[in-house]
């Protein structure tokens, strides 16, 4: 239905549009308070970003992000990458020194919760290409509930080698304290 008088024009559309959001898009972290751990960040995208691309992701006020040096974790990322976080923004950004191709991308940040979410407890993650302009982009990623209460601890983490066919080696361990 569309009825138009000289200078405006009004439309509707009775079946609306559908958004197709990234495939693949996914935020996951230590849902437990005052727990520095790791915030990973998944998504698949289908075209290649050119060099000086731009992924930003979107995070509630509340969570205490660093994504500096050692805080960072490129997992599939590749080649360098600048981060700059926005902690009064709500967001962080990562420009990529390399092309990013198409396909399953994952890193990381370190991140602590607070005792509650006070903010709508959800992300966004909004790929740019070198122009600025959105190539790809899920939004309103569900964050997970705060959990209260739990005795947690670790294992020590113990790592090896094994070759086809043998038995493995083990080379080292590392203990974890246990946290409250």
């Amino acid at each position: 239905v569309q009825t138009c008088a000289l200078p405006i024009c009004w439309g509707h559309d009775p079946l609306g549009i559908e958004v197709r959001q990234m495939v693949g898009a996914g935020v996951i972290y230590p849902g437990i308070p005052h727990i520095s751990g790791q915030l990973a960040v998944q998504f698949v995208t289908n075209e290649k970003i050119d060099q000086n691309g731009i992924i930003r992701v979107g995070y509630p006020k509340s969570i205490v992000i660093d994504c500096n040096g050692g805080f960072f974790y490129p997992i599939a990322l590749e080649g360098h990458v600048e981060c700059r976080n926005m902690p009064q923004l709500g967001y962080f950004e990562l420009e990529m020194a390399r092309p990013l191709p198409p396909g399953q991308q994952a890193f990381a940040v370190t991140s602590m919760c607070p005792d509650q979410v006070r903010e709508q407890n959800s992300f966004y993650i909004v790929v740019r290409n070198p122009l600025g302009q959105v190539v790809d982009a899920a939004m309103e990623v569900p964050g997970y509930k705060i959990i209260h209460g739990l005795k947690v601890s670790a294992l020590d983490i113990i790592w090896g080698y094994a070759n086809p066919g043998q038995q493995s080696v083990k080379i080292g361990r590392a203990s974890c304290r246990e946290r409250v």
